[in-house]
């Protein structure tokens, strides 16, 4: 995925995801300021993260921030909670915990709203 930059300093979000940094015990995302599509499954991870006790900002994240953050993951409709694993130039990471965690509240989330299963027809 590509990364996008704003004034060399600002990540904002992939080419089809939306971005997520956990930066010590606090999980932050760029805000929707206008720069960002806001994305429903961004929506939904910060709705299910906070309501399982995480504290999630919208602030802006610098590369600094990227840098310095030990998770790295991003999410879209399509394709959930997927971590990112390195940035040329600015770091690696391993997936981890909270990542994990949002993936686990988000696929629950699904598996709820799901409609259930049809018996066949005779």
């Amino acid at each position: 995925a590509v990364l996008l930059l704003v004034d060399g300093e600002d990540v904002l979000e992939t080419s089809r995801s939306n971005l997520f940094v956990v930066i010590g015990s606090v999980v932050v995302t760029p805000p929707t300021d206008g720069r960002i599509l806001p994305g429903l499954e961004r929506g939904r991870v910060i709705d299910l993260l906070r309501e399982d006790g995480f504290v999630v900002r919208e602030r802006r994240v610098t590369l600094r921030d990227l840098g310095t953050g030990s998770e790295v993951f991003v999410t879209n409709s399509l394709r959930g909670v997927e971590w990112v694993r390195a940035c040329d130039g600015v770091g690696s990471w391993c997936p981890g915990p909270v990542g994990a965690r949002a993936r686990e509240l988000v696929d629950g989330a699904h598996d709820r709203a799901a409609p259930p299963a049809r018996a066949a027809r005779r």
